[in-house]
């Protein structure tokens, strides 16, 4: 039987912050991840490889970012920072340069979006091979008693998917 999908929640709030990494404070912004610490650095990770060279250090990313994609003359470093929190993570992204700071806000909202939509859709796909799964033992049934539970369960999915499709939609227009 196929659990009814546990909604996570998306919000594109961020709040201004600071850490500090090689002794030295970076200003930046945060915000929190309904996901364990582990699924949102990864997620940091692919992202970044997009448009930059991620770099594990250990409790902290660093992120060379070429000057090809800024359109100057010299490399940014971005920082990031992911810490557990109650319920899930907070995510901190950082750069040197303050003139870059609102650049930086809409990468971290861009990040968060692709993130949450890529973890909906994972979920979606689970519910997709559970409903053809279900489907199969709808045919290999004779009863009408287990086709009604079938059935039953089918709409149960059905009506979950469409919620996370409902789920996607909202992120898109945050």
């Amino acid at each position: 039987m196929f659990p009814v999908n546990a909604q996570v929640t998306y919000e594109n709030f961020l709040t201004e912050s600071s850490e500090n990494f090689k002794n030295k404070s970076f200003n930046g912004y945060s915000t929190f991840f309904d996901f364990s610490r582990e699924e949102v650095r990864r997620g940091w990770w692919e992202y970044a490889k997009k448009f930059g060279n991620p770099i594990n250090m250990k409790t902290y990313y660093q992120v060379k970012v070429s000057s090809a994609y800024t359109d100057g003359n010299v490399d940014l470093m971005l920082y990031s920072k992911t810490e557990a929190s109650d319920g899930g993570v907070s995510f901190f992204l950082g750069i040197e340069e303050s003139d870059f700071n609102n650049q930086l806000k809409n990468l971290l909202v861009d990040f968060k979006k692709e993130f949450y939509i890529k973890k909906i859709l994972e979920r979606i796909e689970a519910a997709q091979k559970e409903a053809a799964k279900q489907s199969d033992d709808y045919r290999s049934t004779f009863l009408s008693d287990e086709r009604g539970v079938i059935l039953n369960s089918l709409s149960k999915i059905i009506r979950s998917v469409d919620s996370l499709r409902n789920e996607i939609k909202e992120v898109i227009t945050n």
